[in-house]
Parts: structure tokens; sequence; C-alpha cells
């Protein structure tokens, strides 16, 4: 039994899946040139559609507000509500959170809870654009009639810039692959490529006159610009500096009304006549019309899953889709897909699934699904698989066969796609800036992780170099490796030291002091402070009245020692007078 991803990718991979909208309120989803499904959204004109290529499921915005979200899977709308103004965008931020922009509102909303947070920015900002820094968490919003773009923060839920004086002229439309490469339109009729600098201000890296207004913006790649100017498209070559007039394959007048990259090697261009041309990025050149549309196309949308830069599974499933390739007689019938690519006579019929690729007769019945498949007949080449717990049973069949699943045994590493050789050996077509045989080397500059406390590592594609945007104030440094020295002016009142707590200085007192700086004693230390006190009250007390003591004793003793002196004198003096008495008589 061989798997029914493979047989996907047979009818898929090498076709063009891609979704319109209308005036009425329909959603085409085509292949090719012809219309798979419609899903019936609105009664007002839809202008935004969003694809998530992981779950499968369509967003559509309409003018008048009311947003719907389809899973492509089993064509069934997940959920549907109405929006305060104009849908103008809406961008998927990761795998449980979208965005979208009215008139004057952000809107952030989540799919785990359906929680909805709005964000406004003051003056009389009109939002217009929306852009989406996926590894930086940050969403980039263009206002036209503030000529501004600003940056909202997704980690600190705030607008960090709002105003910026590069942008000199009104904003049409802007795209990015990070934030060292913006383009937009920063002076009349003159493209800009732009870089946010790490104080959140613009500086143009890169200009090119247009001669024209620009009315939208595709980025192919870091060397490759799509530029709408007016009804016209041309293409600015990054490497030679220059602009190449887009023509249509009869070289006639055109007017370009959508563009909207399809993958790395196509891009699609819709014109004001509905008509869809597919064009190839590497040659420039026409590639086949896929659509005459009679109803006019207010916008288109790839259902691929290519995605510049990121991470991204290929999940590509469109339910009950019958398509016949031949070129020559054949004839398959099943109960729900038939497919038959053949060069000759063929007959298969299958209860659930039939395929038949040969180059002579084969007939095949069996009850669940039968393949004969020949190298010779068709080419394996670009064909997408998978290996997840889903696929079980038709790995084991690949096992059996003794495929060679080498490469592809790690989906490889969610940085690329498994693709089948005409061998039928799996190898793995890397994304991006991705290499190795299971794309487990990262190019990027960031991808070694060089800055340091929580900084923020964004890659310059163009320089191949990358700058490191550190967490806060208190970091700086090439790769935010210095730190601010928080206890600088911090003594603690010199009754502790200071360390560095989550930015912020703090005391470590001694054991006898408390307090945020140390200035507060401890009562063990007061007691002691007024034993101390006190004792040496006493003791001074004691010295004082000993020094006293000491001295009346001195005084004492040496009156004493007079005293005997003083009465021989007086006796003397005594028997001197009764002499003198006797004489005079």
């Amino acid at each position: 039994m061989i798997f029914l991803v493979l047989v996907y990718s047979l009818r898929f991979c090498n076709g063009q899946l891609y979704a319109t909208s209308t005036g009425e309120g329909f959603v085409h989803l085509w292949n090719k040139s012809s219309i798979l499904r419609t899903l019936k959204n609105s009664s007002s004109t839809i202008k935004v559609l969003e694809y998530d290529s992981i779950k499968n499921y369509l967003y559509t915005g309409a003018e008048n507000g009311i947003i719907n979200i389809w899973d492509l899977n089993n064509n069934l709308l997940v959920k549907a509500w109405k929006e305060n103004g104009k849908i103008k965008s809406i961008k998927k931020i990761n795998s449980t959170l979208f965005s979208l922009i009215t008139n004057n509102q952000l809107v952030l909303i989540s799919e785990l809870d359906n929680s909805k947070k709005q964000f406004e920015i003051a003056n009389g900002h009109q939002f217009d654009t929306l852009n989406i820094l996926e590894n930086e968490n940050k969403i980039l919003i263009g206002s036209g009639n503030r000529k501004t773009l600003s940056i909202f923060c997704l980690l600190r839920e705030n607008f960090v810039k709002n105003e910026t004086n590069n942008i000199m002229f009104q904003i049409n439309a802007v795209d990015l692959l990070d934030s060292n490469f913006i383009v937009t339109e920063c002076e009349r009729k003159t493209a800009c490529i732009l870089k946010i600098l790490p104080n959140n201000s613009f500086m143009a890296n890169k200009k090119i006159s247009t001669e024209e207004q620009i009315s939208d913006i595709k980025i192919i790649d870091e060397y490759n610009v799509l530029l709408k100017l007016d009804d016209k498209l041309k293409l600015w070559d990054l490497t030679t500096d220059k602009l190449i007039e887009i023509k249509n394959k009869d070289d006639n007048d055109y007017e370009v009304n959508i563009i909207e990259i399809k993958d790395e090697n196509f891009f699609y261009i819709v014109y004001s006549d509905s008509k869809i041309d597919l064009w190839n990025i590497k040659t420039k050149k026409f590639e086949q019309n896929l659509n005459n549309s009679s109803s006019e196309i207010y916008a288109i949308k790839s259902l691929e899953s290519y995605k510049r830069n990121d991470k991204i599974k290929i999940e590509n499933t469109l339910a009950t889709i019958s398509s016949t390739i031949s070129t020559s007689t054949e004839t398959s019938t099943t109960t729900e897909l038939s497919s038959t690519i053949s060069t000759s006579t063929q007959t298969s019929t299958t209860t659930e699934l039939s395929s038949t690729i040969s180059t002579s007769t084969e007939t095949s019945t069996t009850t669940e699904l039968s393949s004969t498949i020949s190298t010779s007949t068709y080419s394996f080449e670009d064909s997408v698989f998978e290996i997840d717990e889903k696929n079980t049973e038709q790995i084991n069949e690949l096992l059996i066969l003794k495929v060679d699943l080498t490469d592809c045994l790690k989906n490889c590493s969610g940085n690329g796609k498994c693709k089948i050789s005409k061998d039928l050996r799996f190898y793995c077509d890397c994304l991006g800036f991705y290499s190795g045989q299971s794309c487990h080397v990262d190019t990027r500059a960031c991808a070694s992780n060089p800055c340091r406390n929580n900084g923020t590592c964004i890659n310059n594609l163009i320089n191949k170099t990358y700058t490191c945007e550190c967490f806060n104030h208190f970091f700086h440094g090439t790769n935010c490796e210095l730190k601010k020295d928080v206890c600088e002016n911090e003594t603690c009142s010199n009754n502790g030291v200071c360390y560095d707590y989550h930015n912020e200085p703090k005391c470590k007192c001694n054991s006898l002091y408390n307090g945020t700086k140390c200035e507060i004693l401890s009562d063990e230390l007061k007691v002691i402070k007024s034993v101390i006190k006190t004792s040496s009250s006493i003791a001074i007390a004691i010295l004082v009245l000993t020094y006293v003591t000491i001295a009346i004793i001195d005084l004492s003793n040496l009156f004493l020692k007079q005293s005997p002196k003083i009465k021989k004198a007086e006796k003397k003096t005594q028997n001197l007078s009764e002499i003198i008495i006797e004489n005079i008589e």
C-alpha cells in the first residue's frame, strides 16, 4: 500500500494552488485553471487573505469587518466574527496567535481561548500596512496619513517607536525579510531598503528612483524585489541595482492589479481584467496563463507552503478532488478520488483510491489502494513527503521497497522540504539559510547565539553579519557582554556589602545591622550599646568619686601635719609675751 501523502504530492506539488476573492464575498480555491471549491464568506468585498500552511487554515477579511477562518482540510468554517471597521490586513504571528489591523487599531487574537487585545496609537494614526518581524517578537505598522512606521513589541505589548524622520512620503506598501531588510517608499517615487537601529529609529541602506509611485511591494529574496508602480510591474535587481520592467507575453500595454509570490521560483500577476498569469522568477519571463475569471479579483493568496526564512512544514491537502491528466486513452474509476497519468491504454479500479502510472497496459484491483509506478514515464522530482506518526504504515511500505529515507528521517530538521528524486531516493531541499544533508546547519550569523545576557540577535542578510540588541540599558558591548555596575554609588551606610540583584543594587548587611541600606541597628546591638553607655557612666562616676576621696584624704593629712607646729609657735609667742611683760614691770 503506497501512502496517500505521495498521491497528494503528485496532484499538487507540480500544480498551482491559490485562492482568490471577489466583490460578492466569495473565495475560490484553484488548482491551475480549475476551481476546486468555492467558500461563501460575506456579502461585502474581501480584500484580505492569509494562509496558515501548518494548519491548512485560510483567513479572510472583508470591508464590512467580517473575518472568517476556514479549515481547508475538512471544508469547515471554524470561526466567524465582526470587527469594528474595514479589515486592512491579517497576518499570522505563530501557531496560536494572529494579528489584524483596521483603520486605527491593531488587534491580537489568540486561537487557544479566542481572547482579543486591541491597541491604538494617539495623534490620529491611521493604520495601512502590517508586517511581522517573526524572530524578534515585533510588529511593523505603516501609517499613510502620518507618513510613519511604528514598532509594536509583542513581549511588552506596547508601541516602542511611533515616529521616525526617515519616512518622508505616504506609506502605501511595506515588505520585509527582517529588521535589516525593510522595503518601502521612503521618499517620493523612491524605493528604499531600511534597517532598524538599536534605538528603534530607521536608516536607509539603499535607495533607487522608481519614477512612479509605489503601490505594492513583494520581496522574492535578498537580491530581488518586485515593485508595483502605478499599473506597471518592475523587478529591482539588487545585484546590479537596476529596475527591470516585467512585460506581458505579448509585449502589449497591460495594467497590473495584484502580485503574489508563489514560491522561490514563480510569482502570480493579476491584471485589471482578472486574468492571472504565472511568471518565472529566474528567467523573468511569462510561464503560463492560469485563469480568465469573469468576476473581478480583489485578492490572491498562494496556498503553497513556501515561506521566506521560515521553518514551515509542507501540508497541502484539499478534500474530494477529481483530476484527470492524460496524453492518450485512459480510464480510471474510484469511489473518492481518481487520478490517471499515462502514456498508453490503462484501466484501474479501486474501492478507495486508484493510481496508475505506467508505460504499458496494466490492470489492478484492490480493496484499499493499488499503485504501479514506473520512473521512466513520470518524474517524481519536487514531490513532497513528510515523516510523522500518522504515516507509520506508509513508511513501512517504503522500507519494504528499500527506498532510501536517510536524509529525511528527521523531516529535514524542519528547515526544508523532503523531495523525491527520479530514482525514488528521498533528499532534503533546504530552505533559505540552511544547509547540510538534513538541513541541520543554519548558515546565518545569529545561529551561534552570539548575543549574551538575553540580547536579541539581528541578522544582517546583506552583509552576512549580525548586531546585538541588548535586553536593557544595563548591558552593552558588541555581544551585550558588558554590564553596568549598579553598586557604583551604593555604600550600604558602610555597614554592609552591595551586590547586583536583577539589575538593582541590594545591600547584604553585617550581622548587627538591617534595613535596605543597612541603616537600622538590631535590638541586640542597641542593648549592647545601652549597656556600654551605662557602664561607662558608672565607671566615670566611680573614678570621679575616687579622685575626690583621694583629694580629701590628702588635704586632711596635710592639715593634720601642720597642727603641732602651730601650737608650738603659739606657745613660744605666749612665753615671749610673758617675758616682755615682766621686763616692763
